[in-house]
């Protein structure tokens, strides 16, 4: 199965009942591993924090716990998914609809930033990173959670792969933006003060699961900007669904970028 690049613009995944859906199964496959990044750095105490492209919530409920900030704000562009976080919101958090590239965000300095796959679907990631670094209050940090790789020799979840990644490439980004962000740490305007690539080893019938719901939140899209033929992605659809009562472990994993970055100047 070979896909096609496109250079058409637009965001991969939507803000449809089935994109919320997939955000709910994404942070159950990444939870643990952004968990242990934010229970390493939140330390200090937190007075507002941000939790960028925040979609449906989820990210937002774990930054609010684990950095105890007295203020958690939720940023999204998208109206439908922050009108569901609202739905759902327990606890000291707060959402609004909010352009992560439109600066000043909305409530001040913040002690602590936050995104998790949001750069992957941006511009020029790095330059991002430093933009948000502008509105840190002293001795915050801005803290990115992106893929730098991901691992599997199974063709048919590769296959999945390969179409994701044109697909989100043709709206001017780059699926693995950790790579991209291999420069942060020379920076003059940021001090980066932590850095690993977790190990996220993921069971195939999960992973199938996760693709699946991928496509389904693509709907058309990737036949529509001549990715993929039409019977080329209803195969890959059944494929998943045929993998998602696999067994297997062992065949999948990603390896997730996490870094802290903070400014020399405050």
């Amino acid at each position: 199965m070979e896909f096609r690049q496109s250079s058409a613009g637009g965001y991969a995944f939507g803000d449809t009942d089935i994109a919320a859906r997939r955000l709910a199964v994404l942070d159950h496959v990444f939870g643990l591993s952004s968990r242990t990044m934010l229970t390493d750095l939140a330390t200090e105490p937190v007075t507002l924090a941000y939790d960028l492209g925040c979609g449906p919530g989820h990210t937002t409920a774990m930054v609010a716990q684990l950095s105890r900030a007295a203020r958690t704000i939720g940023l999204d562009n998208s109206p439908q998914h922050i009108k569901r976080a609202q739905a759902s919101a327990t606890g000291p958090v707060e959402f609004a609809v909010h352009d992560v590239m439109v600066l000043p965000f909305p409530a001040g300095p913040a002690d602590l930033i936050y995104c998790r796959m949001l750069l992957a679907h941006l511009p020029d990631p790095a330059s991002v990173v430093s933009s948000w670094a502008s509105q840190l209050s002293a001795n915050g940090v801005v803290l990115v959670d992106e893929i730098e790789w991901i691992r599997t020799s199974h063709p048919v979840l590769r296959a999945h792969l390969r179409l994701a990644e044109a697909l989100v490439a043709s709206g001017g980004a780059r699926m693995l933006a950790g790579p991209l962000l291999a420069g942060l740490a020379d920076e003059p305007s940021l001090r980066a003060t932590y850095l690993r690539i977790a190990q996220v080893p993921v069971p195939t019938a999960l992973a199938a699961t996760l693709f699946r719901m991928n496509i389904a939140a693509w709907g058309h899209r990737p036949v529509e900007l001549g990715l993929c033929g039409a019977t080329d992605l209803r195969d890959l659809a059944s494929a998943m669904t045929v993998l998602a009562t696999s067994p297997a472990t062992g065949e999948i994993a990603w390896g997730m970028h996490q870094a802290a970055y903070a400014r020399p100047d405050l």
